[in-house]
This record gives structure tokens, sequence and C-alpha cells, in this order.
């Protein structure tokens, strides 16, 4: 389903890393990393304070947002309260942007999270990550939500660990929509890295050009698609190589 959505106009994938709510919990707002500069922030209907820490999907034209792996139960999304110059250079249909006045009275009744405020879910993943050992083994879907809240050299570490198993499970099942949905979580400089390093050790073309990070399988015209070199690309963190 994400594939399909992916191919209409007006969809966004992201990881909301901060959210506000009413004290009556019929009003929301969720700050989405989308992978720009500048975050997406949008007023949910209802409470939606559980989705901090998770990939979400936000269907501008429909005006409704829903988590990625939890798609039965949406959201409505009247308004933006901030939206990337690069959505609206692409005039990609998103709610009504509110003026300055209206978004700070609107900010005035909901309460703020306290800086730095983790849910539940993201001190569990944090504590996994920070036990001895890494916490063992990580399915991906958690290791992503863990590296949207993570930063430095621990994110580069989380990532790559991420990285090879989305070639992993590539070269096992023939999916790598994952390479995706992690370069979205990452810097643009870190994207590029990224990029450059799926190239080099299979046959995973990952396109950061458009808003819409997509991930596919480059099938040369002539000749066989390129192997997989998973050995190598365990050795080589992806963040220490050079993107050209």
């Amino acid at each position: 389903m994400l594939d399909e959505l992916g191919e209409r106009e007006g969809i966004i994938t992201g990881v909301v890393k901060i959210s506000e709510i009413s004290e009556d919990r019929r009003r929301t707002l969720l700050t989405i990393e989308v992978g720009e500069a500048e975050d997406l922030v949008v007023l949910v209907k209802g409470g939606a304070d559980s989705f901090v820490g998770k990939i979400v999907i936000v269907d501008g034209p429909q005006r409704l947002i829903f988590c990625a792996d939890e798609r039965r139960f949406a959201f409505s999304i009247p308004n933006a309260l901030s939206v990337p110059r690069a959505f609206i250079d692409a005039g990609i249909d998103l709610p009504e942007l509110l003026g300055s006045s209206k978004a700070k009275k609107l900010r005035s009744t909901i309460k703020p999270a306290l800086p730095g405020e983790l849910s539940g879910k993201q001190r569990q993943l944090l504590a996994k990550y920070k036990a001895p050992g890494g916490g063992g083994k990580w399915k991906l879907a958690n290791l992503l939500q863990l590296i949207a809240i993570l930063k430095g050299r621990e994110k580069d570490e989380a990532a790559h660990l991420a990285a090879v198993m989305i070639l992993e499970k590539a070269e096992k099942h023939g999916d790598c929509s994952h390479a995706a949905e992690l370069a979205k979580l990452l810097s643009p400089a870190r994207r590029e890295n990224l990029r450059a390093w799926f190239a080099r050790f299979s046959p995973i073309s990952v396109d950061i050009s458009r808003k819409q990070h997509k991930a596919r399988f480059f099938n040369p015209a002539k000749g066989e698609r390129k192997p997989f070199d998973l050995a190598a690309a365990r050795r080589t963190p992806f963040f220490r190589l050079a993107s050209h």
C-alpha cells in the first residue's frame, strides 16, 4: 500500500519528533522530520500524541495522516503551521498554511511537550540501545524508529546497521523499499553517502533528487544485475564513504 501511495501526488512520509496536545485532547500539533532543512508542522484533529517517534504518512490531498504500520486509523489535518520551502516550490497539495498570528494564537492553547521528552516507545528503544551489546538483535522497523531520535556518531552507527539489514533483506526477499525510508531519516550529506554506498555494494538505486525518495533495483539495459557484496558492505560504514 505504501508503494501505491508513493505514486500519488501529495504523499509525504516522515518521522514525528514532537507532539503538542491540547488539554481536552481534541487537537494535536505534530512536528515531522521529512528530509528537508525545515520540518513539516501540522494541526491534527484528535489526540495523536502516540505518533511520536513513528514513521507517518501525510496524505495532502485527502488531508489525512496515519502511521505507516497502522493505516486503519487516520486523523484529519485541517491546517499546517510550517511547510518546507521545497514542498511549496514543488506545488505539493497540503492543508492551508496558517498565518503567523493565527498560528501563535493556536499554539497558546496547546501545551508544548517538555524539551527532549520522549514517548514510552522511544524510551524503551533507547534503553535497549544503551544496554550492553546494543540490546542484541533488532527488528528493522524498531531500528528505524530509534535512528529518528539518535544524533551524531550513535545515529551514524545505528544507520549503518540498518543499511546492512536492508541489504540482507533485499538480497534474500527482493525488497529494498526500506532503503528510501532510511534515507529520509538522514541529513542531506548522509543521504548522499548512503546513495553512493548502496550503488557500490548492491544493485539498489536510491533516488534522493525528488521530494519523495525512491529505492529500486537497477537493471542495466544489457548484462546482468550487479551482485550484492555484503561482506564489503559490512566492513565499510556508509558515512565514511565519499558520495562521489
